[in-house]
């Protein structure tokens, strides 16, 4: 055995190293495909997965971009710490849980708590390339290869994407009401007069409604209403007016059937005037002609289909002009019933008017102090309305004359909904393996160790020289 002294340094052995190896190949290959399948069954069915989903913006800086930072001139953007220490604040994180339904996905118990998960899954950075700030939403979801979780890991992806976009957009909320910057301060004082004007205007709007809905459980019968008065005597001319039409269509309808009464003296002479008499007449004509060709000029038999055809095609003809004869001489023509419904038009006109009438005159005493406060709030309401145009108007221009904190925020890419999870099958089966490779490695060294200290301890103590 090869004696080493305690002096020397520990030096590798690579003969020993090898018979060590030798020595546990086979434990080795039980051990290490074991380990191997331990590890990914651990991964696939009880460690969860990461979904995380990516939208770019573009951040406008306020101030002047750093002279001293190349990207900057090139780009004129920084997202610098600031806005980064923002995006991963719990106060966009509570911005971003109240638009999407991380408490109700994930079972938390309040707002805050679902905000503690936005915070643990945001990573903000700048990319040094582009420039362009980048924010990233990892979620937890489900194992990888766990039964039954296959809606689950939908649900987690879609809610990555919603998250990543959620944020762009409490970013700019957040510039557009918080924004210290002097166009977003004069911004939102303009909105603010803008919300003013409008309360104001609808409160004297409901104010007049109030007025109103308060009129129907009153009975005005104490003064006359000079606007009621005014209302009757527009009605009585309107009715005149009606009665007038009604009459003159009346006397035209009388002329009309005086008329057709006349020409039915000779009843094989109607007149051609109704334009649906004169259509029958054409189909009889027609009728008769062909039946004619057939029978007179082709001399074919009566049992000739084409002659019994004609036949019935004659008699429906003739059966039809019989039926618009008997029409028109009962006055069913066209004229007549147009006239007919404007009279009926004119009549239902008439009462409606006169209904109207009734019922003005019924309302018409009124107090005068209410058409006074009516008044009043009728000019308070225009005064309202003049001043939020006026508002409305300043708004405007200070929205085209100023830059808003929103705009300062560009959305250039949104997130979208991440294909798989992380880990993937490749990068657990990599970790596996180093994972049972390192196990391998330790058990070798331990071994070495011991075989170390084991040739260490046989070593014999140094005897004394002959001079001593």
């Amino acid at each position: 055995m090869e004696k080493i002294s305690p002096d020397s340094d520990l030096a590798l052995d690579t003969g020993m190293l090898l018979r060590l190896i030798r020595k546990r190949t086979k434990t080795w290959l039980v051990l290490a495909p074991g380990v191997v399948l331990a590890c990914v069954a651990l991964q696939v069915l009880v460690q969860s997965q990461k979904y995380s989903a990516t939208a770019t913006m573009s951040l406008q800086s306020s101030a002047p971009a750093d002279a001293s930072s190349p990207l900057a001139m090139l780009t004129g953007q920084s997202a610098d710490s600031k806005v980064i220490g923002l995006l991963e604040s719990r106060r966009l994180a509570e911005m971003v849980a109240k638009r999407v339904p991380v408490q109700r996905d994930y079972a938390l118990p309040n707002l805050l708590a679902a905000a503690g998960l936005l915070t643990k899954g945001i990573k903000a950075e700048e990319n040094s390339t582009t420039g362009l700030l980048e924010v990233t939403v990892t979620l937890p979801g489900p194992p990888l290869m766990r039964p039954g979780t296959g809606g689950r890991k939908k649900e987690i992806r879609d809610l990555s994407a919603e998250c990543a976009n959620a944020y762009t957009k409490a970013l700019a909320d957040y510039y557009s009401e918080y924004d210290n910057t002097r166009d977003s301060v004069i911004q939102r004082s303009a909105k603010h007069e803008l919300a003013l004007a409008r309360r104001d205007y609808d409160t004297a709007s409901n104010n007049i409604l109030n007025f109103t809905n308060g009129l129907r459980s009153y009975d005005p019968r104490t003064s006359p209403d000079t606007s009621a008065t005014a209302n009757l005597a527009q009605f009585y001319q309107d009715a005149a007016a009606t009665d007038a039409d009604l009459q003159a269509a009346l006397a035209a309808q009388a002329d009309k059937a005086s008329g057709i009464h006349r020409q039915l003296t000779e009843i094989n002479h109607l007149p051609l005037e109704d334009p649906f008499l004169q259509a029958e007449r054409e189909r009889l004509s027609q009728a008769q002609l062909q039946f004619h060709e057939l029978t007179q000029v082709e001399m074919l038999a009566n049992k000739n289909p084409l002659v019994v055809r004609a036949a019935a095609r004659l008699n429906a003809a003739e059966a039809a002009l019989a039926r618009q004869e008997t029409a028109y001489r009962q006055y069913y023509t066209t004229d007549n019933v147009t006239m007919s419904a404007n009279i009926a038009s004119l009549r239902a006109k008439l009462t409606a008017i006169t209904n109207s009438i009734k019922a003005t005159a019924r309302r018409l005493p009124a107090q005068r102090d209410l058409a006074f406060q009516m008044s009043q709030l009728k000019a308070d309401q225009e005064l309202q309305f003049g001043r939020l145009k006026e508002t409305l108007t300043r708004y405007v221009d200070v929205k085209l004359s100023t830059v808003s904190g929103r705009s300062r925020v560009t959305v250039v890419d949104s997130a979208l909904v991440p294909a798989s999870g992380a880990p993937g099958i490749v990068r657990i089966l990599v970790l596996s393996i180093f994972a049972s490779i390192v196990i391998c490695m330790l058990q070798l060294g331990r071994d070495y160790l011991r075989e170390y200290e084991a040739r260490s301890s046989v070593i014999p103590s140094p005897t004394p020289s002959a001079t001593e």
